[in-house]
C-alpha cells in the first residue's frame, strides 16, 4: 500500500510537469520535440515523442541480484537509465525486469490524470 502512494504521487509529478506539453510535436515552447525524439527527464524516466504527438514515458527498470554486493542510489544529474536506483550484483547474478512504460497517450495527450486520483 505504502509503495502504491509513493508510486501514485510519483505520477502525479510527472504529470503536473508534462502536462503543458502534452503535444511534443507543437513547434513551440520548451516541450517541442522532433517525432522519435528520446530525451531524459529530471525525473529519471525516458520520454519518446511518438508520431501522433504524444509522449511515451519509462520508467527504471527492476533489478533484482540473486548475489548483492552494493546498492546504486537514484542520482537525477546523470542521464536514464544511469539515474535509477539499483542494487549492484555480483558478476552473472542480475535479472533484470521489462521498465515499465507509462501510457502518455492517456495520461498527457487529452490532459488526463491517472487513476491514482
Amino acid at each position: 500500500m505504502k509503495s502504491t502512494i509513493i508510486y501514485c504521487l510519483f505520477i502525479l509529478i510527472a504529470i503536473q510537469s508534462f502536462e503543458a506539453n502534452a503535444d511534443c510535436q507543437n513547434n513551440s515552447g520548451p516541450g517541442w520535440s522532433k517525432p522519435g525524439e528520446i530525451l531524459s527527464v529530471k525525473y529519471c524516466l525516458r520520454k519518446i515523442c511518438r508520431d501522433d504527438g504524444t509522449w511515451e514515458l519509462i520508467q527504471c527498470p527492476k533489478i533484482k541480484c540473486k548475489t548483492q554486493i552494493g546498492k546504486r542510489e537514484f542520482d537525477r544529474n546523470k542521464p536514464f537509465p544511469e539515474c535509477c536506483q539499483a542494487p549492484i550484483c555480483a558478476p552473472g547474478k542480475m535479472h533484470i525486469e521489462r521498465a515499465n512504460n507509462l501510457n502518455a497517450v492517456q495520461l498527457f495527450s487529452r490532459g488526463k490524470t491517472s487513476d491514482c486520483i
